[in-house]
């Protein structure tokens, strides 16, 4: 083979060379786009994943929110309902208390047992009692002999200037250092506690007597 035989076979050798090595890179570019590909499909679908789940996480805050924003806007309206029905009940209890100071025929009787109590409660034989404008009008006018019939171990002295109340009493002791406020206010003030509570079982009674049985 000559020389330039021998050449032209080189170059063809060359050539199968460079077209196979230019076949082996473009597979590998090829497996490598693939990976690439499979790759950034794998984190779109991943992020995906995580936004949607963070989207539903974030719907689920904000219906767990609302639900709580409605829960104690309802509680809202139930409690001033509540205390507007407690403070309509009470309102007429009151009522009743300046009837009942007004009834001739039962108040004198009550009035008496009041200042008795606070008699009793106190234990001291010197007292003073305070009564309202009307009580101070009518029981003062005759303050010895009603004291007489219904303080006859006791010495006790009217108080000049009457207070305001709807009915009942004042007690003190002579030396002030003990009092009982048996008035229609003052025992009103200290039976609150237990007046909202029995309003409150009496309405809520009420409510679930007429609504019936939950399930039945």
């Amino acid at each position: 083979m000559n020389q330039e035989g021998r050449i032209e076979e080189l170059e063809r050798a060359l050539q199968e060379r460079a077209r196979r090595l230019a076949d082996e890179y473009l597979e590998r570019g090829r497996r490598s786009r693939d990976h690439l590909l499979a790759d950034a499909r794998d984190k779109l679908h991943l992020r995906e994943e995580r936004e949607a789940l963070s989207a539903k996480t974030l719907a689920a805050r904000r219906q767990r929110r609302l639900v709580q924003a409605g829960e104690i806007r309802l509680q809202g309206d139930l409690d001033r309902l509540r205390w507007a029905l407690i403070e309509s009940v009470l309102a007429q209890a009151r009522e009743r208390l300046r009837v009942l100071a007004a009834d001739k025929t039962r108040y004198p009787t009550i009035l008496v047992q009041l200042v008795r109590q606070a008699a009793t409660a106190i234990g001291c034989r010197s007292l003073t009692v305070h009564l309202n404008q009307r009580d101070h009008q009518s029981v003062g006018s005759n303050w010895a002999a009603w004291c007489a019939e219904h303080l006859p171990d006791t010495e006790a002295t009217l108080a000049p200037t009457p207070i305001g109340a709807t009915g009942g009493a004042r007690v003190e002791s002579a030396d002030r250092t003990i009092r009982v406020d048996n008035t229609f206010e003052g025992r009103t003030e200290r039976l609150q506690e237990a007046l909202h509570r029995v309003t409150m079982e009496r309405l809520f009674a009420s409510v679930v007597e007429n609504e019936g049985p939950v399930n039945g």
